[in-house]
């Protein structure tokens, strides 16, 4: 039997950038410093603000490309 991942929704901050993000729940813990990867290219300094409910780490998989049919979907 496999062990559920999850994952939780923050919100993260670096100097005067915000994002928000789902992250393994493991590293979803208030004002922990992580390092973000994106690009191929890790940036440090990444500050954990806010920590959201749990989500299956199939939820996050399944949606994780969502964004790129928003346009389509809300111009009519």
């Amino acid at each position: 039997m496999s062990k559920i991942k999850f994952y939780r929704q923050c919100v993260l901050e670096k100097e005067t950038s915000r994002q928000t993000s789902y992250i393994p729940e493991t590293y979803a813990i208030k004002d922990q410093v992580l390092q973000l990867k994106e690009n191929e290219v890790w940036e440090d300094g990444w500050k954990v603000i806010k920590v959201g409910p749990k989500v299956t780490a199939d939820y996050v998989e399944s949606n994780e490309r969502n964004y790129l049919k928003t346009r389509k979907a809300s111009d009519i």
